[in-house]
Protein backbone atom coordinates (compact mmCIF):
# COMPACT_ATOMS: atom_id res chain seq x y z
CA UNK A 1 0.00 0.00 0.00
CA UNK A 2 1.24 3.47 -0.85
CA UNK A 3 -0.94 5.58 1.44
CA UNK A 4 -2.92 5.36 4.66
CA UNK A 5 -5.70 7.61 3.36
CA UNK A 6 -7.28 8.14 -0.04
CA UNK A 7 -9.60 10.69 -1.61
CA UNK A 8 -12.21 10.11 -4.30
CA UNK A 9 -12.33 13.13 -6.60
CA UNK A 10 -15.05 13.90 -9.15
CA UNK A 11 -14.93 16.94 -11.44
CA UNK A 12 -12.13 18.43 -9.34
CA UNK A 13 -14.01 18.15 -6.04
CA UNK A 14 -13.26 15.76 -3.20
CA UNK A 15 -16.31 13.52 -2.80
CA UNK A 16 -14.95 11.62 0.21
CA UNK A 17 -11.62 11.11 1.96
CA UNK A 18 -10.52 8.57 4.54
CA UNK A 19 -9.06 5.10 4.83
CA UNK A 20 -10.15 2.44 2.37
CA UNK A 21 -11.90 0.65 5.22
CA UNK A 22 -13.87 3.79 6.11
CA UNK A 23 -14.83 4.52 2.51
CA UNK A 24 -15.94 0.94 1.86
CA UNK A 25 -17.94 0.76 5.10
CA UNK A 26 -19.68 4.13 4.72
CA UNK A 27 -19.56 5.47 1.16
CA UNK A 28 -20.77 9.09 1.06
CA UNK A 29 -21.85 8.93 -2.57
CA UNK A 30 -22.84 6.41 -5.21
CA UNK A 31 -19.55 7.11 -7.03
CA UNK A 32 -17.52 6.03 -4.00
CA UNK A 33 -19.58 2.86 -3.64
CA UNK A 34 -19.19 2.02 -7.33
CA UNK A 35 -15.43 2.62 -7.37
CA UNK A 36 -14.65 0.65 -4.22
CA UNK A 37 -17.21 -2.12 -4.53
CA UNK A 38 -15.68 -5.60 -4.32
CA UNK A 39 -18.00 -6.50 -7.22
CA UNK A 40 -16.15 -4.13 -9.57
CA UNK A 41 -13.72 -5.58 -12.09
CA UNK A 42 -11.60 -3.98 -14.79
CA UNK A 43 -14.06 -5.27 -17.36
CA UNK A 44 -16.83 -3.15 -15.79
CA UNK A 45 -15.22 -0.09 -17.39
Amino acid sequence: MLADRVAVIDAGRIVQAGTLTELRARPAARLVDQLLSPRRTLRDG
